[in-house]
Parts: C-alpha cells; structure tokens; sequence
C-alpha cells in the first residue's frame, strides 16, 4: 500500500503502517511484537535495547556503546593518537577519539612569531588567534634619491620623497627629471642615436653628426605634436629643439552657481585649480577643503553675482556670490540659521529655534519646583509648563 507524504508529495509505495525499525535499525517492531513482549516496557521508547553499534565520525574506530537510543551518538572519550598545537605553536597537546576542534586552543604564554616586517618577532601579546599586529618600531631611513631621511616604519628600507630626483644622468650633462624612484635614472632626452633624429623625432638626418648631447638637434617642418605640460594638450608650434611653450589652448568653465561661463588659458586654469587643490589639502584656505568636498575641483570659478533666493523661513534672502543652490529647488545652505527671537504665547520667554515659518512651538521651559516672584509673596505650585498656567502678577512693591 502506498502513502503520499503531506509536506512534499513524495509517494512511498513500500510503506507499511504500524511496522517501523527501531533507532539502531537491528528490530523491526510491529503490532504483534509489541503486544506479545513486555521486554521493551522499561526501555526507551521504540528502543530495541541492543548495543547501538553505530560508526561514529570518520576518524574514531570504536562503535558506539550506548544501548539503541534516539539522536546522533556521543562523542567518543577514548584516548587517541592525534595531535594539535596551540595557536602559537608552543604548545602541543593530544585530542580524545572523537574530539573535533573548530578553534586551536590559546597557551597564554607569549606568541613570539615573526612579524610582517621579517626583523622582529611578536612579543606584546600572549598566544592569539589571527594575525599578529603590524610592527610599532621605527627607523631612519633615506630615500631613493638620497634628498630626505625620515622615520619609517620597521620593514621600509627605502621610500620615495615625492621630489625630483636630479641626480645626474649618465651623460653627465643633464640631470634626471623624473620623481624619486627606484632603481636605475631615465636615459639623457637627448641621447646620441645614429642616424640622427630631428627635435620631434618624426624625421632622420643621416647627413648629420651629433658628437655631444648638448650639440643642437635638427628641426623638420612638421609639426612639434608633444605632450605639454598640462596633459591634454598637443603642442602646435613646428618642429622646435626647445622646450615647449605653456599651453594656451582656450578652455570654457562654468562658474560654481552654474549662470556664468568663465574663459581661461589652459595653463592659467591647471595652475589656479593645482593652487586650489593644494590649499584645500594643506589648510591654507579657510573654507577650500569645504568647498572641494561640496562642490567639487571647480568650486574656486566663482561670478560676481549674487544669490536672492528666499530662504527657509521665507523671510531672508540669501546674499551669497555665486550661490551653488541659485538655481536649485532645496539647497541646505538656503536653510535660515537665524535665530527667531519671537516672544512666546507665554510672555515671558523667546523663541529660540532657528527662523522659521508659522507659529512658534510651546514654550518648553518647565517649573519643577514651582515658581516665585522676587520677593516671594507670589508663588506658583509646581510641576508645570510654562504657559499652561496664568502666573499672577506680584502687588507688592519691588524693595530692590
């Protein structure tokens, strides 16, 4: 007979009903075995309470000796041959048959690995898990180039200043114009190559003989096509054995509110966003690092004119120049930071939210302890908010 499981539908077409094996699977119960034998009255139910016999984990060898029961087998407690070490290594230490570690256990003694740096070992913390921390010690150490020596970190041998390196090329003319860097200097720009090569480097010469680096370079009618200095742009200028002029290619930029384009020289415009940037990192501009955060490397193009757009309380205007929130629907810098100043439904208090629009909220200063006129013929049992209680006036003469 078959039965349809309710949770999956799976049909099981050998499935008996009221016969069943017990949990070691060694005795099949059914309904004559357990009216016939009162055995199994005092044993765990459905129990055939044989030895359970059952292999327990991969690495132990002893069979289970629990008597037939529900749930997985203990773990077993017999002595074993395996091993494990501390997190440190120091410490070796014999698992039991069927012991399984998750975590390696901690000595408490110190760690003594070595660190990232390679010179030193870990002697500020006992036996951990995870990696050591990063090596605190410091020492002096120079730079690529030779310029700086600084204190750097345990494991740095050299570093790289940022400067130019100008050490002398191998011509012994010029000097090397690149940043402090490791390894061997760039070869001289104007390197004697056979046959020789015009400025640009477009065109040979064979006719000529360049017997120095400083000897000129022959010129072509083509045109220079050289990276400037800007990183942009080309040179235009032809064939030149100088170096390349400042870019002046026009660029168009729009101003911080947006209502304004502004012209510059392409060299003009590196040069006062390369100051911008750096006085936003140094510090040397009160509200640049401000600015580069809100507005972007742009934010130093500003127009002469002013914002008027009414604020939050919607009854100040805002005077900024070059207000970024000009044409924008909600602008947090449009949000009034005046204080109202009203006086308060109480009569007695202002208020001192930031200017808004509408009614002012309750007064929320509260009397505890109640209140008392000066002289202290009037008084006011407390706890009360102010405003929700008429205060009468003192009628007695001020003696002060």
């Amino acid at each position: 007979r078959s039965i349809r499981c309710p949770a999956c539908n799976f049909v099981d077409s050998a499935f008996q009903f009221d016969v069943y094996h017990c949990y070691c699977g060694k005795l099949v119960f059914d309904h004559e075995l357990r009216a016939s034998s009162h055995d199994y009255a005092t044993l765990i139910p459905h129990s055939c309470g044989a030895f359970c016999g059952a292999k327990r984990g991969q690495h132990c060898p002893h069979p289970c000796a629990s008597q037939c029961h529900p749930g997985p087998c203990e773990p077993c407690t017999l002595p074993s041959t395996r091993t494990s070490q501390c997190c440190c290594g120091k410490l070796t230490y014999s698992l039991k048959c069927g012991e399984h570690e998750t975590e390696p256990r901690l000595c408490q003694q110190i760690c003594g690995k070595q660190l990232s740096c390679g010179l030193h070992e870990c002697n500020t913390q006992t036996c951990h898990r995870g990696d050591c921390s990063s090596c605190e010690l410091t020492s002096q150490q120079t730079c690529f180039c030779g310029a700086q020596t600084t204190l750097q970190p345990c494991g740095v041998t050299q570093y790289s200043c940022g400067e130019i390196c100008g050490q002398q090329l191998a011509c012994g003319q010029h000097n090397c114009t690149l940043v402090c860097h490791a390894g061997s200097c760039s070869t001289c720009p104007r390197k004697l190559v056979s046959p020789t090569r015009c400025a640009c480097g477009k065109n040979v010469f064979p006719e000529i003989v360049r017997n120095s680096c400083l000897d000129a370079l022959p010129t072509c009618s083509e045109k220079c096509n050289r990276m400037l200095s800007c990183g942009q742009h080309l040179c235009s200028r032809t064939c030149h054995d100088s170096r390349c002029a400042l870019c002046s290619v026009p660029v168009k930029k729009k101003c911080r509110c947006g209502g304004s384009d502004k012209k510059f020289k392409c060299h003009d415009y590196q040069r006062r966003l390369q100051s911008f940037l750096t006085s936003s990192t140094t510090g040397g501009g009160s509200n640049a690092h401000r600015d580069l955060a809100l507005y972007g490397q742009d934010a130093w193009i500003q127009c002469n004119k002013k914002c008027k757009r009414v604020k939050s309380c919607g009854k100040h205007t805002c005077a900024t120049v070059c207000c970024p929130g000009r044409a924008r629907s909600f602008f947090e810098g449009h949000r009034c930071t005046l204080t109202c100043g009203k006086k308060l439904e109480c009569g007695l208090h202002e208020c001192a939210a930031n200017c808004h629009r509408g009614r002012c909220n309750p007064c929320g200063v509260t009397y505890r302890h109640g209140w008392r006129c000066a002289c202290g013929f009037v008084f006011v049992e407390g706890p009360f908010q102010c405003g929700t209680r008429k205060i009468p006036t003192c009628p007695r003469p001020c003696d002060r």
